[in-house]
């Protein structure tokens, strides 16, 4: 058997994803992959892996897992510690958005986060698990690939990822002068450079705003309604999972809007169910829906949606087209920013 990572504890919810399985809409099923993609790919780019490689997801409070080989690794997202046990019991405390190479038998211990929820955690080589449908992923709603860890797996890494690692390990240790090499009694070496990215939080402090536009059905609710969903400012319920986020906050049902025929969805989509609580539409949403469709949160809100665990407090803003297409060509200009200098940093 090559390099693998064995899961110790699973942590709140970790599982297998990548960039998930579009174009099967038609057949009731929705993307689902990573819930924030650019972060997903990100994770991937700071080991030298294609964007599309397999990662772990992790919600919540994080896994601890333990690597057979020496192994290049990193991660994006929610602001994760990281406590890296070595084989001669020395730890060491590494900090997210930046890669790190860490020595065979080093036993990895994921804090909860100090901000945000979800993190994408990738492994240098990616990791080797049968695709289905052209993808790796845990489409947990649909019980379709792995399903959510549980602990006691070993996940086989892909087949050159000891080749990954050697050349990530390369890249890094060449220009000492900007890494720290934390090594312990034995010569095991944990590389950690000094250097990080942006990390990729929405922003807001304790509210989170979110842009969007009136969907399809927002004209069926009365005028009332229709204020109160824009200057409400709602709770993110536990019963929250990748599917939606469930709202608690002043119901809008008086009356209720009318029933409609079933009709596609999107994720992003802000569903109004018959108890008046606004229900928003994630990766693994159900590919139609027959309630109505008052709001579509913007594409460049996914960051912010993935980040929204329970006990966030969410509000919708308007927004218009013009100002969506700016984000978007901003958040692309700040992507190839990043992932140029990546490059420039791991020499790739």
């Amino acid at each position: 058997m090559g390099p693998a990572i064995q899961i110790v504890r699973p942590g709140l919810l970790t599982s297998v994803q990548d960039l998930g399985r579009p174009g099967y809409l038609g057949m009731a099923l929705s993307r689902g992959g990573a819930m924030d993609i650019t972060a997903a790919r990100l994770a991937n780019r700071l080991v030298g892996n294609p964007d599309g490689a397999a990662l772990l997801e992790i919600t919540g409070m994080g896994p601890a897992i333990t690597v057979t080989a020496r192994t290049g690794l990193a991660w994006t997202g929610a602001d994760f510690g990281l406590e890296v046990r070595t084989p001669q019991a020395t730890s060491h405390w590494a900090a997210s958005h930046r890669p790190l190479v860490v020595p065979a038998g080093a036993q990895l211990r994921w804090t909860t986060p100090r901000r945000g929820f979800r993190a994408w955690l990738a492994f240098a080589g990616g990791l080797d698990l049968p695709e289905l449908l052209g993808s790796r992923s845990g489409h947990l709603a649909a019980a379709l690939g792995p399903g959510r860890l549980t602990g006691g797996e070993t996940l086989i890494l892909g087949a050159f990822a000891g080749q990954h690692t050697s050349r990530l390990d390369a890249a890094l240790q060449t220009s000492s002068a900007q890494y720290d090499l934390a090594e312990d009694e034995a010569g095991d070496v944990v590389v950690v450079p000094r250097w990080y990215i942006p990390m990729q939080l929405p922003e807001g402090g304790k509210v989170i705003s979110l842009q969007a536009f009136e969907g399809r059905h927002f004209q069926s609710l009365t005028q009332a309604q229709q204020t109160r969903l824009w200057q409400t400012e709602y709770g993110v319920s536990p019963q929250s999972s990748r599917q939606g986020l469930r709202l608690e906050g002043p119901p809008i049902n008086d009356p209720a809007p009318p029933g409609i025929t079933s009709e596609p969805v999107r994720f992003g989509t802000v569903q109004l169910p018959p108890e008046g609580m606004p229900y928003v539409l994630l990766a693994e949403h159900q590919t139609t829906g027959g309630y109505p469709r008052v709001l579509e949160v913007c594409s460049t809100m996914a960051q912010a949606l993935a980040q929204a665990g329970p006990g966030t407090r969410l509000r919708f803003v308007p927004t218009d087209l013009a100002s969506s297409q700016q984000r978007l060509r901003d958040q692309s200009l700040q992507w190839d920013a990043i992932a140029a200098g990546i490059a420039a940093k791991l020499r790739l």
